[in-house]
């Protein structure tokens, strides 16, 4: 189901936060400024033209107030930028999120950014979802936790929430947070009743005039998932842009680990599709099962660097430190997810059958910070990855994009899960008691 995004990933090497595009306009791209204090970092999550999603991040290294600005092309229509994180309360800790939605005159954005949270300074051009997010979101919990008894009573309660933002938006004249509530409606309903005639309805007919991808896509996920195992598309059912978002949401569906090399239907019906032709290369890439023997051989004759700075192989440190399975953990010193992951794992029962090997991707020239941190965060087995040839080809070859980033082996080095769950994430604990 749909949720807002968090701050979970680090992403360094994607188009967005490199700039590696040509910008033709001002109206070709996206601006935004944070006004940072002293010392300070944030960022935001924003999907691209096929949903991937990319972390630019906004980091005042100086000792004085500075204006970060930032560009980003322009790939569909109504983006939403998304913020997210954990901050500190007098009750504990508390979740900021905010949510986005931009129109088509949204082409310069300003926030400043205090005490951990972000203000935007002219919403004129923007819609803020936050409102209607939270309360979209209190109904979430209400359907999970009601763990499907009760639904008609929970139908009458979604139907009102709906009807009641309904009046209030059409009241003011408000055709995006119009928009907004009927598709935060129809994905709470799909998650009462995925078979539900207006679910169905609503992902056969999508229009040109459809709000943004981002709210949307999920829905078409979690159609994919209900019929994942008695597969059947009719394209005639569809509209030319459900069909496009169909084929967009089928991409990400099989891109999970648990669902690559799986749905042979799926997977020959996305390759007929317009969206499979414009994005072969890179869609090849990520729905295509990983070689097994290569990636052992790969993986042993990795060059690491311990913390006394020796060179060794993972084949030695695995010979040195046997177990029944291993966790691998991408990380960095720069990357606060990352970071966060990791003190996270100390407050976690790692079962004796599982070691945790941590693997730095920082640079050669830091090392001496690296091992600062790795011994202050009381990493066990933790090495920094060195800048040879192979293994930038190991690198690639995993797909390492984003940090952090976790794959599970085991004691013959065999992928269990390419991508395990992060350790703020409740199935974490959960897949590693099933070890």
């Amino acid at each position: 189901m749909f949720t807002s995004l968090l701050l979970l990933s680090c992403n360094r090497n994607n188009a967005i936060e490199n700039n590696n595009y040509t910008l033709k306009s001002d109206n070709d791209s996206i601006q935004i400024e944070v006004k940072l204090p002293p010392k300070s970092y944030c960022g935001f999550n924003i999907r691209d033209s096929i949903f991937n999603l990319h972390y630019v991040s906004f980091e005042n290294k100086t000792d004085k107030d500075t204006i970060i600005t930032k560009r980003f092309p322009v790939c569909i229509n109504n983006h939403t930028i998304s913020y997210g994180v954990v901050v500190k309360s007098k009750s504990g800790f508390e979740i900021l999120k905010h949510l986005y939605l931009l129109d088509k005159e949204s082409y310069e954005l300003e926030f400043t950014f205090n005490k951990g949270d972000i203000i935007i300074q002219d919403s004129s051009n923007v819609t803020i979802l936050d409102n209607i997010l939270s309360d979209y979101d209190a109904m979430h919990k209400q359907i999970h936790l009601s763990r499907g008894k009760n639904k008609e009573n929970i139908k009458v309660k979604l139907d009102s929430l709906y009807n009641n933002f309904k009046i209030r938006y059409n009241s003011d004249n408000n055709q995006m947070l119009s928009k907004a509530n009927e598709i935060y409606y129809i994905d709470k309903l799909q998650a009462l009743y995925p078979d539900h005639e207006k679910v169905v309805k609503f992902i056969q007919n999508q229009n040109k005039d459809c709000l943004s991808n981002d709210l949307v896509i999920p829905i078409f996920i979690n159609y994919i998932d209900n019929i994942k195992d008695d597969f059947a598309i009719n394209n005639d059912d569809f509209s030319e842009n459900s069909l496009h978002k169909l084929s967009v949401a089928m991409y990400h569906f099989l891109t999970r680990e648990e669902n690559r090399g799986k749905y042979l239907a799926a997977n020959n019906w996305l390759r007929t599709t317009d969206f499979y032709h414009q994005n072969r290369s890179e869609v090849d890439k990520k729905i295509t099962v990983p070689d097994n023997d290569k990636f052992r051989e790969s993986l042993a004759n990795l060059s690491l660097d311990n913390k006394k700075f020796d060179n060794v192989t993972f084949a030695e440190i695995i010979k040195q430190n046997p177990s029944e399975y291993y966790l691998l953990d991408f990380w960095a010193t720069w990357c606060k997810p990352c970071m966060e992951g990791i003190k996270k794992m100390h407050t976690i029962d790692i079962p004796n059958n599982v070691k945790v090997i941590n693997l730095s991707v920082d640079k050669l020239k830091n090392r001496e910070e690296w091992r600062d941190v790795a011994n202050s965060t009381q990493q066990e087995l933790s090495y920094l990855i060195t800048n040879s040839n192979k293994n930038k080809a190991f690198l690639k070859f995993i797909e390492l994009s984003a940090i952090p980033r976790y794959i599970l082996l085991d004691k013959d080095l065999n992928p269990v899960d390419w991508s395990f769950p992060l350790p703020s994430e409740s199935t974490f604990q959960k897949r590693l008691n099933a070890l």
